[in-house]
C-alpha cells in the first residue's frame, strides 16, 4: 500500500511540474518604448494625459 501511495504522489508531482513548465513556456514578455514630445510649455497634468494617450493607443494597436 505504501509504494502505491509513493507512486501516485510521484505521478502527481511529476504532472504539477509539467503543467507549471507549460504555462510558463507559453508567457511572452514584450517591452516597448515610446516617446513623448514636450514643447516645453505644457503642464504636468497635460504631459501625464498625453502619457496616458499614448499608452493606451499603443496597447491598443498591440491587440
Amino acid at each position: 500500500m505504501n509504494l502505491h501511495r509513493r507512486l501516485f504522489s510521484n505521478f502527481i508531482l511529476a504532472t504539477v511540474f509539467f503543467a507549471a513548465s507549460i504555462s510558463v513556456s507559453l508567457a511572452e514578455t514584450k517591452e516597448s518604448y515610446l516617446t513623448l514630445d514636450s514643447d516645453g510649455s505644457q503642464s504636468y497634468a497635460s504631459l501625464v494625459q498625453q502619457a496616458e494617450d499614448l499608452v493606451k493607443e499603443s496597447i491598443a494597436r498591440q491587440f
